[in-house]
């Protein structure tokens, strides 16, 4: 096991089985603070490695709740006909959003893997890295960020991760090559008489039971305002990772 990404999956095992979501980037947290801390769990690990002079690595996969920034961003830089996902698409205003944004920055629409639908279904290989120098964010850092108006802006806490990172990345650079997993309805059954009767997985779900995941959304907040608990809605749409739903999936309750 990769001694890096480990720690970050530790960490999300730690905090679903003990804490029930709620260490930092877990559930129900300020979207800045919760932002920053996944942003953290990418950024630490990915310090370390270079520190360390462990060499390139690929990611595969990311936190659900950056995972659904990064879908919401994509939406909205599709929906404007973008050639690139900039900075303004993500939501920073919640935690998903502010963690992708900084996990990730600008992309390339071509970067972006879809399916047939133009649904985003993962991203091609990118880099975890910076293009500025030491130099050049420790003059963001002390001076603020030059603006083209000619003035400057206090430069965010992350430029101080992000000068870290310029300064150790020749030893070892984090990618990632994300393909997101599609949720798959299962198929329920019900007796008439003696016969089982199975109902199609694709019937039009029943609106007043059923509810749509959208961005930001946690199995335990949708238990939440439905009056129902978290292993209630699982069991019920048979889902085996309660911190893994998906944008558009039906949930049941």
């Amino acid at each position: 096991m990769d001694f890096f990404n480990g720690l970050q999956r530790a960490y999300g095992q730690f905090d679903k089985k003990y804490t029930k979501g709620m260490l930092p980037g877990g559930a129900a947290l300020d979207a800045e603070f919760g932002g920053k801390v996944l942003a953290a769990q990418e950024a630490v690990p990915a310090i370390l490695r270079g520190a360390v002079g462990a060499g390139d690595t690929t990611k595969t996969s990311v936190h659900p709740r950056v995972q659904s920034g990064l879908l919401e961003a994509y939406q909205t830089a599709k929906s404007r006909g973008a050639e690139t996902l900039k900075y303004e698409d993500y939501n920073s205003n919640n935690a998903g959003g502010y963690g992708a944004r900084h996990i990730f920055g600008d992309i390339s629409m071509s970067n972006i893997k879809v399916n047939d639908k133009g649904e985003m279904v993962g991203l091609k290989p990118h880099a975890y890295d910076t293009n500025k120098t030491v130099k050049e964010l420790t003059d963001e850092i002390d001076n603020g960020i030059l603006q083209e108006d000619g003035t400057r802006t206090t430069a965010p806490m992350y430029k101080r991760a992000e000068r870290e990172l310029a300064r150790h990345q020749d030893g070892g650079i984090v990618h990632h090559d994300l393909t997101f997993d599609t949720p798959k309805p299962a198929a329920a059954t019900r007796k008439a008489g003696e016969a089982d009767i199975s109902v199609e997985a694709t019937a039009p779900p029943d609106p007043q039971m059923s509810y749509a995941v959208r961005a930001g959304d946690t199995l335990s907040a949708i238990a939440r305002s439905k009056g129902t608990t978290v292993d209630a809605l699982a069991k019920l749409n048979n889902i085996s990772n309660v911190d893994q739903i998906g944008i558009g999936q039906q949930i049941r309750y």
